[in-house]
């Protein structure tokens, strides 16, 4: 399970979209696991809690840059972004987000 060659993972980086239709239901989900309120992960992130509130209602979308400063949070950016989940750990990917 440890090899990082072709056979341990079927990932093709260059078939991989960013996934915008749910992106708004997964950044609550990961805000909720880490267990931070709209209000705070906005202050710790440099956004206003309206900004936070907007892209939890898919109103607008986060940028890169506010998907990177998930990342120092503990939050999981790549399933935000594209609905899967790395276990780096096991180095395999798989599909958590079924719609």
């Amino acid at each position: 399970m440890g090899r990082m060659g072709n056979e341990a993972c079927d990932f093709q980086p260059a078939t991989l979209q960013l996934d915008t239709s749910r992106l708004h239901y997964r950044l609550r989900s990961e805000r909720t696991r880490v267990g931070l309120s709209q209000a705070a992960l906005a202050a710790r992130i440099g956004v206003s809690t309206l900004t936070q509130l907007n892209y939890e209602m898919g109103r607008r979308r986060p940028g890169v840059e506010y998907l990177a400063r998930l990342s120092a949070l503990g939050i999981d950016s790549v399933y935000v972004s594209f609905g899967i989940r790395i276990d780096l750990g096991e180095a395999s990917l798989s599909s958590v987000d079924p719609d």
